[in-house]
């Protein structure tokens, strides 16, 4: 159960984050989406504790972080469990992943590893276009030189996500598009 303080912490996260405006700033585009990657651990809970101990982000497909994912993530923890950054060429290679960005890959790619049994209970990010409605449970969108979310219920609820309202509440909730991204 949340604390209050995390509680009252949680209502602020996500909604300042959608209001960083990337223009001027201090953070590249890629620095804001690593930040909403690791800040997704409080809104999202996962339907099995992660393996070895450890809570697995990775990156698949070309990697357009640099090392602005190691900074954000630091020396954070997902429920005292260390989170570790896996990157990937193409494939996961048998490793499960808690939150697995996909990178710029061809539609035929994003298809093959949504049917990989590792991703299987992954919350699946990306930023190509419609990558929510299309291929993941979120897909981040570049709005006003702003970065907003775009949310696949449907999607989270098959693989087993259980989203947090406050989550809900500040993303665009969009449908699965028929015949796309089905595993």
């Amino acid at each position: 159960m949340p604390s209050i303080l995390f509680r009252t912490l949680s209502w602020l996260i996500v909604p300042v984050l959608l209001g960083f405006p990337l223009k001027g700033a201090d953070r590249s585009e890629y620095e804001v989406k690593a930040a909403f990657l690791v800040n997704f651990t409080h809104f999202v809970e996962w339907p099995a504790p992660p393996s070895a101990g450890q809570f697995r982000l990775c990156v698949v497909g070309p990697d357009p972080f640099g090392d602005s994912l190691e900074r954000v993530v630091g020396s954070r923890t997902v429920n005292d469990r260390p989170i570790v950054i896996r990157r990937f060429p193409r494939t996961v290679d048998g490793t499960s992943c808690q939150i697995a960005f996909l990178g710029d890959l061809d539609r035929g790619a994003l298809l093959r590893l949504l049917r990989m049994p590792e991703l299987s209970h992954s919350l699946t990010v990306g930023d190509s276009p419609k990558f929510a409605e299309r291929y993941g449970v979120i897909g981040f969108i570049l709005e006003n030189n702003r970065v907003s979310l775009a949310l696949n219920t449907a999607r989270a609820a098959k693989s087993g996500l259980k989203i947090n309202s406050q989550l809900m509440r500040v993303a665009r909730i969009v449908p699965e598009s028929k015949g796309e991204g089905q595993p």
